[in-house]
């Protein structure tokens, strides 16, 4: 087995191309290090975050999980998937803030 790192995840995405091959995050983990650990896997999320950066196609989704693009219309669909997650993100950032603000300035809000 390898150690988790660029050359080995882009070795083994080579064998995930397209939705239809794509791997969940443990089993990407367990191929390439021979067993899974959650380090493991929130190593394998910053090397994927790390490629994409470096114009990777790196594709994934919940149904679907890790693989690379094959089509422009998975790549689309990967980055329709991020872009609803950022905003899901953003709109409960918002909504914190503006429950946190009124605290922070000294002034309660009542909780009915």
């Amino acid at each position: 087995m390898s150690t988790l790192d660029r050359q080995s995840l882009l070795a083994a995405l080579s064998r995930h191309v397209g939705r239809d091959r794509g791997v969940t995050a443990r089993a990407l983990v367990v191929e390439i290090c021979g067993t899974w650990s959650a380090a493991g896997e929130r190593h394998l999320r910053e090397l994927v975050e790390a490629l994409r950066q470096d114009g990777i196609a790196v594709c994934a989704d919940p149904s679907n999980g890790y693989h690379i693009a094959a089509t422009a219309e998975e790549l689309q669909a990967s980055i329709q998937f991020l872009r609803q997650r950022a905003l899901t993100s953003l709109r409960q950032i918002r909504q914190l803030k503006r429950l946190a603000q009124p605290d922070l300035g000294g002034q309660r809000r009542l909780l009915l």
